[in-house]
């Protein structure tokens, strides 16, 4: 959890200096976000006390690599040089999609509805 609350701290500094895909970055925080109270809804609800199930921990770490392309993918939108951001577009479009990708892949495995999540709906979480 160290690493999760740590990068998502340096992620939320990161983002406050954006100047490029405002939009797509916004996206990424909420999807983050929904994703956060899932995590910590599980810790809370575990039954052996906070501790959880070896395949749980697993999901979290796949979870905490994502934010860490997430982090990835803000920073480089910091960059307002239009040159260097147009020479690395396809990579920058790659990690887009990977962040996307791994955002989703979370999203399913904890039951995540986001639908649910922006209209301010209760959510119970849950892992398959």
């Amino acid at each position: 959890m160290f690493a999760i609350s740590a990068t998502t701290q340096s992620l939320i500094t990161a983002v406050q200096k954006v100047k490029r895909n405002k939009q797509d970055c916004a996206q990424l925080l909420e999807n983050i976000q929904a994703l956060l109270l899932a995590v910590i809804n599980l810790h809370l609800k575990s039954e052996t006390g906070g501790s959880l199930p070896p395949a749980t921990l697993a999901h979290i770490g796949k979870f905490t690599e994502t934010l860490r392309k997430v982090h990835m993918f803000v920073e480089v939108q910091q960059d307002g040089n239009r040159i260097k951001h147009f020479l690395r577009q396809n990579e920058i479009g790659n990690l887009l999609r990977a962040c996307h990708e791994g955002l989703q892949q979370a999203m399913d495995v904890f039951k995540v509805n986001i639908l649910s999540f922006q209209c301010g709906t209760q959510l119970d979480y849950q892992v398959d």
